[in-house]
């Protein structure tokens, strides 16, 4: 039976805001103890629990830890106002334009999001008649959770997460009958995998996951709460930073990025357009 110390769960509070920026109170004592459970199962080869987290901190069996503490709760077209806003401002504005479109989902965790994009995108893109190049770019810090979004097989049903209804799934997915499943499971079609890049990366990193390409819209959605105050605003300049004039900041709905006002203009709820740079020094960015 694995034993935990009042050290082991100090241990693991310092691994979390060590790698993910996150304070774990008394409040969530609960998680840690279900995380580790669930970490110590996949590790059978240490005598107890106390000597794997030492090697944590040494920096060994750290993915796994990583992939044991995330947060991955998503599904297809979450806050759906978004993806209407894609399609009735972002799309038109650029297909007049532009011959091209950048897209980054910064927490792309099993894959819903980017690949809800990149629905909106191409339903678009045929109601219109027009074609852009499209590039959607998407990581996750959990490697466990990358490995299902590139897979692109999901057991879904639509009373789980309906699908608008302006979006056909027949077109972008496949069905597969599997008789260990209860339901049928869906998968996604080179259709929306080709336009989709998934890749591994720490949004505490300093450096930006994919150097000095910029967007023009970034997905940061339910993400920031899990940061303490230093690094939302770590994160949220560094992500500002690489996204165009003109370009679209979509927040969860209890992440509204006050003191970015004066370089955002607001277009709807959680929905922002970036007008200027920021400034040298300006105010440190607080989320609520």
């Amino acid at each position: 039976m694995m034993q935990i110390t009042r050290s082991d769960i100090k241990l693991v509070r310092e691994l979390n805001q060590k790698f993910f920026g996150n304070n774990l109170g008394d409040q969530k004592e609960h998680l840690i103890l279900n995380r580790l459970k669930k970490l110590y199962r996949g590790q059978s080869t240490f005598k107890n629990l106390s000597d794997m987290l030492d090697a944590v901190a040494r920096g060994e069996y750290v993915q796994e830890f990583i992939n044991a503490f995330t947060t991955n709760k998503t599904s297809f077209f979450r806050e759906v106002i978004h993806f209407d806003d894609l399609r009735s401002r972002v799309f038109p504005e650029h297909f007049s334009h532009s011959t091209d479109i950048r897209i980054y989902s910064s927490a792309s965790s099993t894959g819903e999001e980017p690949y809800s994009i990149a629905m909106t995108f191409l339903h678009y893109q045929t109601a219109h008649s027009k074609s852009i190049n499209a590039s959607i770019y998407a990581t996750d810090i959990d490697t466990d959770v990358l490995e299902t979004a590139k897979a692109g097989i999901y057991n879904h049903i639509e009373t789980d997460s309906p699908f608008p209804v302006w979006i056909q799934p027949q077109h972008y997915f496949q069905r597969r009958i599997i008789s260990d499943y209860q339901h049928p499971l869906i998968r996604a079609n080179e259709t929306i995998k080709k336009i989709t890049n998934f890749k591994q990366h720490n949004l505490l990193d300093h450096e930006s996951a994919f150097g000095s390409i910029r967007f023009d819209v970034i997905f940061c959605r339910n993400v920031l709460i899990y940061f303490d105050a230093q690094n939302q605003e770590k994160v949220l300049r560094k992500l500002f930073n690489t996204l165009n004039i003109g370009g679209t900041l979509y927040t969860g709905h209890s992440e509204t990025p006050i003191t970015l006002f004066p370089y955002i203009e607001k277009i709807g709820p959680s929905i922002f357009k970036k007008i200027s740079e920021i400034e040298p020094r300006s105010t440190p960015c607080t989320v609520f």
